[in-house]
């Protein structure tokens, strides 16, 4: 976010920006997540999705599954706030960039 906005932005300061994000993340407007090391990333808190890791190119991408054994839980007296899930794999762009690169058919 820093890096993207730096350049219009001259004055801005990374403590200007981390100090953003924990506050919207503090009043629930986004979520932080780590799926690979350390690296924090930050997402729009919307209806529950999980994450697919590139291990290749390292995007993020929302992806949409279904859970059903969340939605029992509260039939065992619990109550689900929030769920935290990834995959980790090669995106279909880096795929298709390594059927290019060894002569392959390219993925659809």
């Amino acid at each position: 976010i820093y890096t993207d906005l730096k350049p219009n932005n001259p004055s801005l300061s990374k403590t200007t920006v981390y100090n953003s994000l924990e506050t919207l993340e503090k009043h629930g407007i986004i979520q932080s997540i780590t799926i690979s090391g350390s690296e924090l990333h930050y997402d729009i808190k919307r209806k529950m999705h999980h994450h697919f890791y590139c291990k290749k190119c390292g995007r993020i991408f929302d992806i949409d599954l279904s859970c059903p054994n969340i939605e029992k839980m509260s039939s065992y007296g619990h109550k689900v706030e929030e769920v935290h899930g990834y995959i980790k794999g090669i995106c279909k762009d880096c795929l298709k960039k390594e059927g290019a690169e060894d002569g392959s058919k390219s993925v659809t």
